[in-house]
């Protein structure tokens, strides 16, 4: 009965439905026979369900639709029993209505998460019209080896804040390059016979080099690793 095949929604729409069922012995079921079953089908990659609402002995009611990330759908399935036990389903799949969400970055190629990834801008996300989302801007980051750090939303939005999908839009976060090398933690050593290991992190990818030596200034250092790490492990040998 309804909805009809081809039925799409937003977030918060109410849609109603109704259905009956027939048998060959009992003639038209009541609808103490009837159960509704309202699934939503998440498919981010292969489908995974999660029940929402069942309604039993009716042959009408309504539900209001949900808030979830893309892509998903809604499956409204009605099962009837005769009287002798027997069951049949029948499904009907509700697709959302969407949206487009572009994404990006000043300077372009600095990541953002958006729901529950992030990736190098810029890029588009399709949501379902009315959802929300948490966009994120991380902070510090490194491209190119240059370290920036988040200066603002083009919405005008907190560094991570809620954005809804009402319409397609466009949202770009600015960076700046930020003064200073990177900041250093967890500096621990581990020393052996005639050796030692110096391990630290930095808050953004950076190469590795350790200037060392008997006064503070130094005199000898290790080859600089280009390789950009935030975990960071130099070892030093032939001491005495």
């Amino acid at each position: 009965d309804s909805p009809p095949v081809g039925t799409t929604w937003k977030v918060g729409d109410v849609i109603t439905f109704s259905g009956h069922a027939t048998d060959a012995q009992s003639g038209t079921l009541g609808a103490s026979a009837l159960t509704w079953s309202l699934v939503l089908q998440h498919c981010p990659s292969t489908c995974h369900e999660h029940p929402l609402q069942t309604f039993s002995g009716t042959a009408t009611g309504s539900f209001v639709a949900p808030d979830h990330e893309y892509p998903s759908h809604l499956d409204l399935r009605l099962t009837a029993t005769d009287p002798g036990g027997l069951s049949t389903t029948t499904n009907v799949q509700l697709d959302p209505q969407t949206v487009q969400l572009t994404f990006g970055s000043s300077p372009a190629g600095l990541s953002l998460a958006v729901g529950s990834t992030s990736q190098p801008t810029p890029f588009t996300r399709t949501a379902i019209l009315g959802s929300t989302l948490s966009v994120s801007a991380p902070s510090p980051q490194a491209s190119g080896g240059t370290a920036y750090e988040y200066v603002s939303w083009s919405d005008g939005g907190a560094q991570t804040h809620n954005i809804v999908a009402n319409a397609s839009a466009s949202y770009t976060a600015t960076y700046r390059v930020r003064v200073g090398g990177p900041v250093i933690t967890q500096l621990a050593t581990r020393p052996g016979p005639g050796r030692v290991t110096i391990t630290w992190t930095t808050d953004v990818p950076a190469d590795s080099q350790v200037q060392y030596g008997p006064t503070t200034n130094y005199g000898s250092a290790t080859a600089v690793d280009r390789n950009l790490v935030t975990a960071h492990s130099v070892t030093i040998t032939r001491l005495s």
